[in-house]
Order: structure tokens, then C-alpha cells, then sequence
């Protein structure tokens, strides 16, 4: 009898597959806070839904989202990107003492995250087919 010892695949195969769950994971969370920001007619978001992303850490095995903006001027008039919190995000999302709150972030995660055992096992059912 000969053992074949495929370890290395499997766990290559398993991470692969966590790093797709985390990906599903985060651009679902993504595209409700948008898809929320936009349904909230009275702020003008054009900037703000650009601006909402996702990153996955793979060493870490989370994602995270949120806003960045983008400004594209050095002090020297040259051109360089640079990314840095939009601030009025948080306005938007907790409110102030002169307007309420409109959150879009906690209720995509929160979604997403009634979802993520599913998504997950979707995802860890592919290793070793």
C-alpha cells in the first residue's frame, strides 16, 4: 500500500478558498453600503460611494471596508495619490447634533455578517473536489 501525502495541496486549496469567501464576503458588504448610501436620496454621495472599498488580509484571514478619498496634489503641484478618510463619512453614518444619522456601513456589515457561516462553507466545500 502507498500513502500519497496531499497535504500541501489541501491546504493550498483551503486558503484559496478562504481568500474567496473573504472576497464574496467583502464585496457583498461593499455593494450594500453602497446600494444603501444611493438609496438615501437626500445626501449627495457621488464622492462617498465612489470611495467605499474592501481589503482582504489574507495573513489575518479578515476583511475589512470602509471610505477612503482620494486627493491627487503634492505640495510641490506635482501629482501623487494619496488616500486618506473622507470626514464626512462619520457624519453620515452616527449623525451629529444637527442631523441624524444615516448609517450604511453597520448595516452592511451587520448583513453580511448573518451570511458569512454560509458563505464560508460554500466556499470550503470546493477543498479537495
Amino acid at each position: 500500500m502507498k500513502v500519497i501525502d496531499n497535504s500541501k495541496k489541501i491546504k493550498a486549496q483551503l486558503q484559496k478558498q478562504i481568500h474567496k469567501a473573504l472576497v464574496e464576503l467583502g464585496g457583498t458588504a461593499e455593494d450594500l453600503a453602497k446600494r444603501t448610501i444611493t438609496e438615501n436620496g437626500n445626501i449627495d454621495t457621488g464622492l462617498l460611494r465612489a470611495n467605499i472599498a474592501f481589503e482582504v488580509n489574507d495573513n489575518k484571514q479578515f476583511t475589512r471596508m470602509g471610505v477612503l478619498g482620494t486627493s491627487e496634489k503634492t505640495p510641490a503641484g506635482g501629482i501623487a495619490t494619496e488616500k486618506k478618510p473622507l470626514h464626512y463619512a462619520t457624519y453620515i453614518e452616527y449623525g451629529t447634533s444637527k442631523m441624524a444619522a444615516s448609517p450604511f456601513i453597520a448595516p452592511a456589515v451587520d448583513t453580511v455578517r448573518g451570511q458569512a457561516k454560509e458563505i464560508v462553507a460554500k466556499h470550503i466545500a470546493k477543498v479537495g473536489k
